[in-house]
């Protein structure tokens, strides 16, 4: 009867400048699940030049797809969440890149 929260974290140092901070050539990430007082922890991995996206989507119950970005490639992964510490992640995609020849946003 209580929604869960799904947080989203990366360790980076905070700069001087106010609302800045710096980023390095990699950084831990973890995503976990709030369920009251409970924490379901589903990710926890380095990211070397990247970042992360993550979806929930609109199935039932629905599922948490997870866009790992880094300079050497691409990997999705898929987390379906069934209550506290009840959850199954499969990796669907491992994409290691040579080269990106370009970004779809930008042309």
């Amino acid at each position: 009867g209580v929604d869960e929260t799904i947080e989203v974290i990366a360790a980076v140092t905070k700069d001087a400048r106010p609302g800045t901070y710096q980023w390095d050539d990699g950084q831990p990430w973890q995503v976990y699940i709030k369920d009251g007082d409970e924490t379901t922890h589903i990710y926890n991995r380095y990211v070397q030049l990247g970042s992360l996206d993550v979806f929930v989507t609109y199935e039932d119950p629905p599922r948490i797809g997870i866009v790992e970005t880094q300079s050497a490639g691409h990997a999705l992964y898929v987390i379906t969440y069934k209550g506290v510490g009840d959850y199954q992640a499969e990796e669907w995609v491992n994409l290691p890149v040579y080269t990106r020849i370009y970004r779809a946003d930008s042309i």
